[in-house]
C-alpha cells in the first residue's frame, strides 16, 4: 500500500455489509494550490480519487453527504444495481479511470435515490476537477455543465443562508469557465450587490474573479 494511504472500514447504508476501502491520511495531502472555483490541487495523492465509498457485496456507492437509504427503496436499489455488477477493484488503489467510474457509479445511486441537487452538484463538480487535472478539457466541461444546472436548482430550493452565496459563486465561476458570460455576471453582480453578508473565504474571490470576468468579455 502508498504510503499516505490508510484502510477505514465502511458499514453498507443498503445491504449491512461491512468492508474496507483505502482513504488519504490527512498528515499526506500536500496542498499544491486552489482553482478560483474551489477545485483543489496536490502533489501526489489526491483525496478525490478515493471520495466515493462502494460496497463489494451490492456496489452501492455514495460519499458523506448522502441521505440514508429509505427502507422504501431498499430492494428496488437493489435489483437496479443488481443489473450492472462492477468487475473493477475499488478498494484497493485507485488510478484515474477507477476514480472516474467511482464517480459514475455514485451520480448513478444518487439519481436514484433523488439526492439534494446540491449533493449531485458536487459530485459532478468534483469529477469534473478530476478531468481537469487530467488534462480532459471536453470531459472537464460536461460535468461542469451538469454541476451548474444542479447548483442552480439547490440555490431556489435548498434554504441555507451562508452555502446560498458559495452555491452562487460556483455558479458564476462555471459558467466564466464554460464561456456564459451572461449568466457568470448575473451572477457576479448579485454577489457584488450582497458582498457586505458575503462569508470571509468569498469576499476576495468574487472581486478577483469579476475582473477576470471584465477582462474576458473585452476580448
Amino acid at each position: 500500500m502508498t504510503q499516505g494511504l490508510y484502510a477505514k472500514t465502511i458499514q453498507c447504508p443498503l445491504c449491512g455489509s461491512e468492508y474496507k476501502t483505502l482513504k488519504v491520511m490527512t498528515s499526506a495531502l500536500r496542498p499544491a494550490g486552489m482553482d478560483a472555483d474551489l477545485c483543489m490541487r496536490y502533489t501526489g495523492l489526491n483525496p478525490l480519487y478515493y471520495k466515493v465509498n462502494i460496497c463489494p457485496q451490492c456496489f452501492y456507492a455514495f460519499t458523506e453527504e448522502f441521505k440514508a437509504v429509505r427502507k422504501n427503496e431498499q430492494e428496488e436499489l437493489k435489483k437496479e444495481l443488481a443489473k450492472n455488477l462492477l468487475p473493477d477493484n475499488f478498494w484497493g488503489e485507485r488510478d484515474f479511470t477507477l476514480a472516474v467510474k467511482s464517480y459514475g457509479q455514485a451520480l448513478k445511486c444518487a439519481l436514484f435515490k433523488k439526492e439534494k441537487d446540491s449533493t449531485l452538484g458536487r459530485l459532478c463538480h468534483n469529477l469534473a476537477c478530476v478531468y481537469r487535472l487530467n488534462g480532459e478539457q471536453e470531459n472537464e466541461e460536461k460535468y461542469l455543465r451538469y454541476a451548474v444546472n444542479y447548483y442552480e436548482k439547490a440555490f431556489t430550493t435548498e434554504l441555507n443562508s451562508t452555502e446560498s452565496f458559495t452555491l452562487a459563486y460556483l455558479i458564476a465561476e462555471l459558467s466564466r469557465r464554460l464561456k456564459d458570460y451572461e449568466k457568470a455576471a448575473k451572477w457576479f453582480s448579485y454577489l457584488i450587490q450582497n458582498k457586505n453578508l458575503l462569508p470571509k473565504k468569498l469576499v476576495n474571490l468574487v472581486q478577483e474573479q469579476w475582473q477576470v470576468l471584465r477582462e474576458e468579455k473585452k476580448m
